[in-house]
């Protein structure tokens, strides 16, 4: 089982308190020269200072890691609505695009329709052999529908 970066500095820091400690009661009871109890009390005071450095440096580090670990989620997700709206506007034009391709075939069926009528028209009265207005109105509806459909600038 791993221990914390946490954990770790805790026991190194009670430690430290421990040896403080210990040295506070060397100096009273021992005939050990003062000058090295002095020289055990600033090593000691030096690790405790290094313990709570690399604390903070690993606090630090692990908060910088949650905030790019955030912004990557947030780029990504960025991403992701992008390409559901790409996704969104291509369907939109295919759509369109299809539209288009079914209305043009519903004029193409329009014009055969009233080229047929037109045929029919002309069999029962032979005497009659020109187009009938409704052929006329409907060549003008499909190409008005055209020239909208190029200043609309979608493709025919």
């Amino acid at each position: 089982m791993t221990e914390s970066h946490e954990s770790l500095a805790n026991v190194a820091l009670d430690a430290t308190k421990r040896l403080h400690e210990m040295l506070r009661l060397v100096s009273l009871t021992s005939p050990i020269a003062n000058d090295d109890i002095l020289q055990m009390k600033a090593l000691n005071k030096a690790s405790n200072h290094a313990v709570n450095a690399m604390r903070r440096h690993y606090t630090s580090e692990a908060q910088a890691a949650s905030v790019r670990q955030s912004l990557l989620r947030e780029a990504i997700h960025g991403e992701l609505l992008d390409r559901q709206a790409r996704g969104a506007r291509l369907e939109e034009r295919y759509q369109a695009l299809s539209d288009t391709r079914n209305f043009d075939s519903a004029i193409d069926a329009a014009k055969r329709a009233t080229s047929s009528l037109d045929q029919g028209i002309s069999l029962l009265c032979s005497h009659h052999h020109a187009a009938t207005s409704g052929t006329h109105q409907a060549e003008q509806m499909a190409k008005a529908a055209a020239a909208e459909e190029v200043a609309a600038g979608r493709p025919m």
